[in-house]
């Protein structure tokens, strides 16, 4: 049991008071216990923890440098005289876990705030000038984003720039319904490049999209459930910025071909037979929100963190409906955090069982 909740919280072994409280058996108290588990939580080692869980979650390694491909011709000209240093890449996810820390440590906040956020937590001058906002000093009250396109996670830098000279409606898509709603998708069809058509020069990034995942099979799950979450933030270019206007780049030349306003409108599907119209990311967020997914799938990848492997229904309903109602029902997200520690399950269960 000291194990199982070190690790629950600390991702490491008992420390030797926890140690000291297993070995008298003291531990099997309750009060010594509910004690434990509030002084583990309250330990600067368990924000670490957090962090590395957001990091997971939110797919850190898949964000890619803002500044390898300055130098190239279609990534000048999409970027102008703005030059990303090689740290503002790591500036912009941290940002990110910045935030879901706020909102999950710092102030009693829910999963919907993820979503619904105006706040801004740029450490580095360099993220602030590009927000436009002041630098947070990690410990006062965040400033708003003075653009009013942001808003929630999807709208974050992070979520958005590719360090490419084009967007990736396709990624951003397959994010969001892997990683954010927990939904499960095919594997693309091994001959799936076989016919590819050449992206036009002259389209914007959804007309291209479209065109390469509109003919075959492919739009059984492209253009309902992948493309549509990635289109809805089309309005942010490949760096990040909100933008009204799509220049249509040539990748290998750096010739532009023309300009296009964007279009972020989308029947999400969510849900299979939801077929409300998401107008922009804001607006899809708010949808995912209302279907209940955000929360039940933060319990799933909660879980599958802290106890290291994938949940089974059969097995693991009970500990994940622990965290999933309370979130449902408004509880703050560390508090629903901390009570999986003192449930039921976790004091009787062995998660660790492949």
């Amino acid at each position: 049991l000291a194990s199982r909740l070190s690790y629950h919280f600390w991702q490491s072994m008992p420390d030797d008071t926890l140690l000291g409280h297993a070995r008298d058996g003291s531990l099997l108290d309750p009060q010594v216990y509910s004690a434990e588990v509030d002084r583990l939580f309250d330990d600067p080692r368990t924000r670490q923890t957090i962090r590395q869980f957001y990091a997971e979650w939110f797919r850190r390694a898949d964000v890619a440098q803002l500044n390898t491909l300055v130098g190239t011709a279609a990534y000048d000209e999409l970027r102008g005289d703005f030059e990303p240093s090689p740290n503002l890449r790591d500036a912009m996810f941290d940002e990110v876990t910045d935030m879901a820390l706020y909102y999950t440590l710092d102030t009693p906040g829910h999963v919907e705030d993820f979503y619904r956020s105006r706040k801004a937590f740029p450490r580095s001058q360099e993220l602030a000038d590009f927000y436009n906002v002041p630098v947070w000093d990690g410990v006062g009250e965040p400033p708003d984003f003075s653009e009013p396109e942001r808003q929630g996670l999807l709208t974050r830098a992070a979520m958005v720039a590719t360090g490419a000279a084009n967007t990736r409606p396709i990624m951003k898509g397959v994010f969001i319904r892997r990683a954010l709603l927990c939904d499960k998708l095919p594997p693309p069809p091994a001959d799936v490049m076989a016919t590819t058509p050449e992206p036009a020069t002259d389209a914007t990034s959804r007309q291209v999209v479209e065109n390469l995942t509109g003919t075959g099979i492919c739009p059984d799950c492209h253009a309902k459930a992948i493309n549509p979450l990635g289109f809805a933030t089309e309005n942010f270019d490949a760096l990040g910025r909100p933008r009204d206007i799509e220049k249509m780049i040539d990748l290998v030349t750096g010739a532009v071909h023309g300009e296009a306003p964007v279009d972020t409108e989308v029947v999400a599907r969510i849900t299979p037979e939801d077929e409300r119209i998401a107008k922009d990311g804001i607006e899809l967020q708010e949808l995912m929100i209302e279907s209940g997914k955000v929360q039940a799938c933060f319990a799933r990848a909660y879980f599958r963190f802290t106890f290291g492997r994938t949940e089974q229904v059969s097995k693991d309903a009970c500990v994940l409906d622990v965290m999933h109602q309370p979130l449902k029902t408004g509880q703050p997200i560390k508090e629903t955090l901390r009570s999986v520690a003192l449930s039921d399950d976790f004091l009787q269960r062995n998660f660790g069982d492949k």
